[in-house]
């Protein structure tokens, strides 16, 4: 195999470094710089010498030619359903750094919260042969996908569960993470607790109601469905879920926010009617984002490991197109943790 003619980009004139210059500059044999230019795993002594080399040479890879060696473009497709929502954009954040450690570079879409351009936007990418999808779908049905069964493309889900295809998914254990805020509360001896949610269509509300109805039952406390507002996930449900909560004859005195921007809209519902946080009553936010560390008092808060979840996804991606499919399909719930701060307080 001529390595030297397939992995480089002539630049014009001689002394143009190639993957035999990389090899002897490192001190490694060719077939261990290929290995390392082409995703696999080799000693991290040799990893840093051949990164020395390349740096030192100014080495460069004509991705075109490396395609047609390996059949793969080191190129990962993403799609998310905006990415004006700041959970979501953090998680793809994440997933780029893991993959980029990886030698991987993403291609990310906006599905625009559309089933049917989602759809287009995964063809798309199969067209231009990316290596894995991580797919942030808008709903629970992505049986389109087994429309590119034939490329052989690995998936990974995030954030929703999907029950009608196979493959691997991270998400956020959405259940645990209500019943163990209702649970503190209860034990601080709240007994009416508001929850502000979404419609039962979108998996992560259905999940996070499920989890409310589990602690009050464990709890022996009857559910007043007055306290469970499924407007939607979004600033102005938060804020209009909050003042319906505050105007009744008797009010919750504590209400969970069960996202990001639900958050923000109860705190601005609780500022305009100046009630007093947690002397009134007691507020639990979602996720550790933004305008959630300036609100004051400083808010409890159930924060989603959004990190790990971008990392976690990555990695298992990245086992799947190498060939691993240990545990396949993998379905990973990683926990959240409650931060409590001075938003809520004991009866």
């Amino acid at each position: 195999m001529n390595y030297n003619k397939i992995e480089t980009i002539q630049k014009g004139g001689d002394g143009v470094a190639t993957v035999k210059d990389v090899a002897k500059k490192a001190g490694v044999s060719v077939g261990t710089v290929s290995r390392y230019l082409n995703g696999a795993e080799i000693k991290e002594q040799n990893r840093i010498k051949i990164e020395e080399a390349i740096s030192k040479l100014d080495f460069k890879l004509n991705p075109i030619a490396r395609y047609l060696k390996t059949n793969r473009t080191h190129t990962i497709g993403v799609i998310i359903p905006t990415l004006s929502d700041i959970y979501a954009t953090t998680i793809v954040r994440n997933l780029e750094k893991t993959l980029y450690d990886y030698g991987y570079n993403i291609i990310a879409c906006d599905s625009w919260g559309s089933r049917e351009l989602e759809m287009e936007k995964v063809q798309l990418l199969a067209d231009r042969m990316v290596d894995g999808l991580i797919l942030y779908p808008c709903n629970e049905d992505i049986s389109y996908l087994k429309a590119i069964n034939s490329r052989n493309i690995p998936v990974v889900i995030v954030d929703s569960a999907v029950n009608n295809y196979r493959c691997d998914q991270v998400l956020t254990d959405n259940s645990n993470a209500i019943y163990e805020a209702v649970r503190w509360l209860v034990n601080n001896n709240h007994k009416r607790i508001g929850i502000i949610s979404a419609s039962e269509e979108l998996f992560t509300s259905r999940e996070r109601v499920k989890g409310y109805y589990r602690a009050l039952e464990d709890y022996r406390i009857e559910v007043d469905q007055e306290l469970v507002k499924t407007l939607g996930y979004n600033v102005e449900s938060g804020y209009q879920s909050m003042i319906q909560f505050l105007q009744m004859e008797n009010p919750p005195t504590a209400v969970i926010a069960s996202n990001y921007y639900t958050t923000i809209g109860t705190m601005k519902a609780i500022y305009d009617l100046n009630i007093a946080v947690p002397e009134q009553i007691s507020i639990i936010g979602f996720d550790n984002l933004g305008l959630t560390g300036i609100i004051r008092p400083a808010l409890t808060i159930i924060v989603q490991p959004m990190e790990e979840i971008g990392k976690e996804a990555a990695e298992l991606l990245v086992r799947r197109i190498r060939g691993d499919y240990e545990g396949f399909p993998a379905v990973l719930r990683l926990k959240t943790e409650l931060i409590l701060r001075n938003s809520t307080a004991q009866i």
